[in-house]
């Protein structure tokens, strides 16, 4: 499993990529993670995180400035994981 970004992560199977969320711990200490969405590809994942968290901002916001102020932050933090991953894919390993 991958983390993300803050409570987000990425898991996968044989059959599907999955977006978890962070949900506590149990009585033991253990993380407990949900199953937010199930996906074909790592980028529909990205894409699911993305608008998760434009949803929890729009939610805890009360004007249009501060939403769009982070909404570009979110933006360019899915924009740089995604430009990662297409370096990797292309050969390079730059960080």
């Amino acid at each position: 499993m991958i983390k993300i970004y803050d409570k987000y992560y990425i898991d996968s199977d044989k059959y599907s990529y999955q977006v978890m969320k962070e949900q506590g711990t149990d009585k033991n200490g253990n993380t407990i993670y949900k199953a937010i969405s199930y996906h074909n590809n790592f980028y529909e994942c990205i894409d699911k995180i993305l608008t998760l968290k434009q949803r929890e901002v729009v939610a805890n916001c009360s004007d249009l400035k501060t939403v769009l102020f982070e909404f570009r932050m979110l933006n360019d933090e899915m924009q740089s994981v995604l430009n990662q991953i297409k370096n990797i894919e292309s050969g390079g390993m730059k960080k």
